[in-house]
């Protein structure tokens, strides 16, 4: 892997800093609100979801896999059943073939990438002098870098992606008398990874009209493995292969789709082998809350970020005299995260309090404690400092 880098010292004046920080509070009061919104949102989202799964898991019903009974028409089914796909799945790029249930290409480049590294002086005054070190290197990478948007391109251009990666399922497929769609099939998880051969290799080289040679799991179109160049592509593939799986919808004749509970959040899942019901709506809402922890955190994080942005005038009010500037900074930071907190607290709490009464009181309740006890640490310090 080859490297090189340059750096760009720029300078902002105090006024400058100045008026992009209060430029910057409109920017803070829209994370703010986007934030409340995704906050409350995603609580509504997850009861929602977690009652769907509730009710999944108490209306279930299995179903045979080599009979289709008329009286389950309409309601949500658990079926495990062998299923095989009614033609191979061809990537005409390459001629790569294979019988399963899904087959997914993952391309990576080898090509150009630019990161950054800053390092920000405050000078007195309040003016900044910034040291932005700008540096390159070749290396692969699953995403097509443009190389136009680098600070310094020349010398470092990649070329325009040719190929990139694709995901292929049969039109449809059948598990005894019920037929998979497109859909489906696309929820199959393409765990089994496949070696390419060398007879692979030739016929994509055919296609591509490239060099194509074999290399590990990987086929690699470029002159020489050993000695990467810009421009060269590794392609792997995995698939999901025909065998017994697990569906859980709603059977719709001879047809297994998604099924929408009675307050219209769908459940549609399908797992590889046989995977007992209860298994699959534990997962399923297992999944929700890994979600919901995942959207709380990100609510919780823009807050900080909005609160962080309105309180940086202060700050930069400050740096006329950079360790006062400092100060305030850390302090102005400390303030953001516990607003952020307390504001993502309660806000989660209401959004609660609507769908889930006793939680949202219980959490409503937390959230007025951890106020109180900070109102009384602060309380504490002054008396101390008095």
């Amino acid at each position: 892997m080859s490297q090189d880098n340059f750096t760009r010292t720029t300078s902002t004046s105090w006024l400058q800093r100045l008026g992009s920080a209060f430029g910057g509070i409109l920017v803070g009061l829209a994370l703010l609100i986007g934030a409340l919104v995704l906050l409350a949102g995603n609580e509504q989202r997850s009861v929602q979801a977690s009652r769907a799964a509730d009710e999944a898991g108490r209306t279930i019903v299995s179903a045979p896999a080599d009979r289709i009974d008329p009286a389950l028409d309409g309601q949500l089914v658990h079926v495990v059943g062998e299923v095989a796909a009614t033609a191979p799945l061809v990537d005409e790029a390459t001629g790569k073939s294979v019988t399963g249930l899904r087959l997914v290409r993952e391309v990576e480049f080898y090509q150009w990438t630019e990161s950054t590294s800053s390092e920000t002086r405050t000078k007195m005054g309040g003016g900044q002098e910034t040291v932005t070190t700008y540096s390159y290197a070749q290396g692969w990478s699953p995403d097509p870098v443009d190389s136009s948007g680098f600070a310094q391109p020349q010398g470092r251009t990649n070329p325009a992606p040719w190929t990139g990666d694709a995901d292929l399922t049969p039109v449809e497929a059948q598990m005894g008398p019920y037929r998979l769609t497109q859909e489906a099939l696309e929820r199959l998880p393409a765990g089994e990874a496949l070696r390419p051969t060398a007879a692979e290799a030739e016929t994509a080289a055919q296609r591509l009209g490239r060099p194509v040679t074999v290399l590990d799991d990987a086929l690699y179109v470029g002159q020489d493995p050993t000695q990467p160049q810009v421009g060269d592509v590794r392609i792997r593939y995995a698939m999901a292969p025909s065998g017994q799986i697990t569906v859980v919808g709603r059977q719709a004749g001879a047809d297994l789709v998604p099924h929408a509970a009675s307050n219209g959040n769908t459940i549609f899942e399908l797992r590889a082998g046989n995977v007992p019901a209860a298994e699959v709506i534990r997962q399923v809402k297992e999944g929700n809350q890994i979600l919901s922890w995942i959207l709380r955190g990100v609510g919780v994080l823009l807050l900080a970020i909005g609160f962080g942005l309105i309180l940086n005038p202060l700050k930069v009010l400050a740096d006329v005299l950079p360790p006062l500037g400092a100060l305030i900074g850390a302090g102005t930071g400390l303030v953001a995260v516990l607003l952020a907190v307390l504001v993502g607290g309660v806000t989660i709490a209401l959004a609660w309090l609507a769908v889930r009464p006793l939680v949202g009181l219980a959490a409503l309740a937390v959230s007025g404690l951890a106020v109180a006890a900070l109102v009384m640490s602060r309380r504490r310090g002054a008396k101390a400092q008095g």
